[in-house]
């Protein structure tokens, strides 16, 4: 018994070793995960969306084809292609999405919770800390994309798919998820929470993904301003243009790639980039870990600070208005927010995306105006430059629209959970404010802080009412869908904000959810009932898209518009055969987004006291008063809110009011 526990004993001290060569950071994030059940959760959530693309794009794409329980060799190599096309675009889609939303949070968190000084005062170093947090992260998104792996495979091999070609995709998806990890660690070493570190990834991650590739498109046919930018800008943007796989699917679907060949060599050059970067950007995190904690400490600012104080404050342009009688909403509209971009980075990113989306719209909008002035209103025809603005409106406004809805959505779940970590929702909670008002004052500060993206798409689907692509029936049709589902998102925001005790896991369950309520209802729907107009049912993209209907839709007349690889034939089409439902559809789906959103807001606001075991206010009849004058000369939009929101239904009154 002696010899057998001592080779026990041996046995668990040579496994201890082998773990700790990995590091004790790597170690203990890995065991912690691991016995997290939502990982779990999303492995199986993962599996049913592949199981259903698998029956989806069997039943699309014929089926049987009608020869009893046979199926030619040919039927069954292009519904093989399909499915492996399709499983490759939902694997990077989600690697895009999941791999900032699991890493940008490992270095922040720990700031946020006041536990980064203790790793950084401990014997590890940093490339232990940094590294071990990124490698934990990783194993755990590549073990998701191990589940897609088999299906992949087979579909390779069934479509009669070379076997090089299937590895390199795949490689091409783990070096993007790499390059991706290392980025958002590099974001969660430079902020202070990890809602700030997701917004700085997901900021940089789009502007890698679109910008190169739209110069590559653009600027060339631009005149001769864009020939003079591209030569300055040219040899830069090649070398990124090249590791983005938006920019090698730009080239595939364009026919610039001349066969496939050529296609191997760009996919292993965009490998070969993203490994590179990945680990630049993963040294470079590594090495600013100290330093950046000792900035955000203030240590290094002192001077900084010194200097500004001698420096008398400038006057406001624009005097802020007084608190009113709703002072929560006054500090959700007209304090201080987190802001979705931080800095010089944000300012050039947002002026880089602004002048791209101008410049594409003008591109677009001045053939249009023509066509306009020369025929009038009325059904643009297939191939004109009023059909073309209608797709370009379709696509650039749902896109828009979707990053939106995700903003308003991660704003407010992480509203309360945020104000839980920074330790400031005690001492909000033991003020008389009625969770009511916490809630409304919430919910309108999440919508608030899109406002200006609000107005770009109405602006955008307005120019293209006035240039007769548009009806204006349309143009109503998708104001209200894009307040419906604000409310909707910053609702159901607020709702998870509640029930969690941190912000990341409060954004990855509105996030997963909103995934859930568009791609796994979609999928599952469309097995049922496919090319139907009730399978996009709650589907935002589709909603959209379809609501932003054109004179020839409305009329019946089907139109076609090419804008490189994509065409509208398929909704034109489906609009001239079935317009009642797909307008019953749209209908449905908005009056649900808007019903859900209700609902979510009511349970918040009744379930607050109950969730937070808060006694309900009893008593007289309470009025607040205005703070003072401490706030503000004017009363302006504070006032002018306080003294009509209380009225609104989906907020009920609380016990004391």
């Amino acid at each position: 018994m002696a010899r057998a526990s001592t080779r026990l004993e041996g046995h668990r001290i040579q496994v201890e070793k082998r773990f700790m060569r990995l590091g004790p950071v790597l170690e203990r994030e890995l065991v912690v995960t691991a016995r997290r059940a939502r990982f779990f959760a999303l492995r199986s959530l993962y599996g049913l969306v592949l199981l259903a693309l698998v029956v989806s794009v069997y039943r699309n794409g014929g089926g049987l084809d009608g020869a009893g329980s046979t199926i030619t060799f040919a039927r069954g190599s292009e519904l093989a292609r399909g499915l492996f096309a399709s499983l490759i675009l939902i694997q990077w889609v989600a690697v895009i999405f999941l791999t900032p939303a699991l890493v940008s949070g490992a270095i922040a968190g720990e700031y946020q919770r006041k536990t980064l000084h203790d790793l950084l005062s401990s014997d590890l170093t940093d490339a232990e800390i940094v590294l071990g947090k990124l490698t934990a992260r990783l194993v755990h998104i590549v073990t998701l994309l191990a589940t897609g792996l088999p299906i992949l495979v087979l579909a390779g091999l069934l479509g009669g798919l070379d076997l090089g070609l299937t590895v390199l995709a795949e490689l091409a998806i783990l070096s993007t998820t790499f390059f991706l990890g290392a980025l958002s660690i590099l974001g969660s070493t430079q902020t202070r929470s990890a809602r700030g570190a997701l917004n700085f990834t997901m900021t940089l991650t789009l502007t890698w993904l679109i910008l190169p590739g739209a110069t590559v498109v653009l600027l060339p046919d631009a005149g001769h301003l864009g020939f003079v930018l591209y030569d300055w800008f040219g040899p830069l943007n090649a070398w990124i243009s090249a590791s983005s796989p938006f920019s090698l699917w730009i080239a595939s679907v364009g026919r610039t790639i001349r066969g496939a060949d050529d296609f191997r060599e760009q996919l292993l050059w965009m490998i070969g980039l993203q490994v590179v970067y990945g680990g630049l950007l993963a040294l470079l995190a590594t090495c600013c870990l100290r330093r950046s904690y000792r900035n955000r400490q203030g240590a290094s600012r002192r001077r900084t600070w010194a200097f500004a104080a001698r420096v008398p404050r400038r006057r406001r342009v624009v005097e802020r208005p007084g608190c009113g009688r709703d002072p929560m909403l006054w500090k959700e509209l007209v304090a201080s927010r987190t802001p979705a971009f931080y800095g010089s980075l944000g300012l050039l990113t947002t002026l880089m995306l602004g002048c791209l989306l101008v410049w594409t719209t003008f591109d677009y909008a001045a053939p249009a105006f023509r066509e306009l002035l020369q025929f009038g209103y009325g059904v643009a025809p297939s191939g004109s430059a009023r059909a073309l603005f209608h797709f370009y409106l379709r696509i650039a406004g749902t896109a828009i629209t979707l990053i939106t809805v995700l903003g308003i959505a991660s704003d407010a779940a992480a509203s309360i959970a945020g104000e839980r970590e920074k330790d400031t929702w005690v001492s909000l909670t033991a003020t008389p404010l009625t969770g009511t008002e916490i809630v409304r004052a919430k919910i309108i500060g999440a919508m608030w802080g899109i406002r200006h993206i609000a107005v770009v798409l109405a602006l955008l689907w307005g120019v293209g009412m006035l240039a007769g692509s548009v009806h204006p029936l349309g143009f109503v049709a998708c104001l209200i869908e894009l307040a419906a589902i604000a409310w909707f998102a910053a609702a159901l925001g607020i709702w998870i904000s509640l029930r969690s005790e941190q912000t990341l896991r409060a954004v990855a369950k509105v996030t997963g959810v909103l995934v859930l309520l568009n791609a796994g209802v979609m999928l599952a729907a469309l097995t049922l009932w496919p090319g139907q107009p009730f399978a996009f049912f709650g589907c935002i993209p589709v909603l959209l898209c379809a609501s932003l209907v054109s004179f020839g839709e409305v009329s019946g007349t089907v139109t076609r518009s090419v804008m490189g690889p994509f065409s509208d034939l398929s909704l034109s089409t489906m609009w001239g055969k079935h317009g009642a439902e797909l307008a019953f559809t749209c209908v449905l789906g908005t009056a649900s987004y808007a019903v859900a959103a209700f609902f979510f807001t009511r349970s918040a606001c009744r379930q607050f006291d109950t969730l937070l075991d808060r006694p309900k206010l009893a008593g007289p009849e309470r009025e607040s008063k205005p703070v003072g004058p401490t706030m503000g000369h004017h009363g302006g939009l504070g006032r002018w809110v306080s003294t009509r929101l209380p009225a609104w239904t989906p907020f009920p009154p609380q016990a004391g009011k």
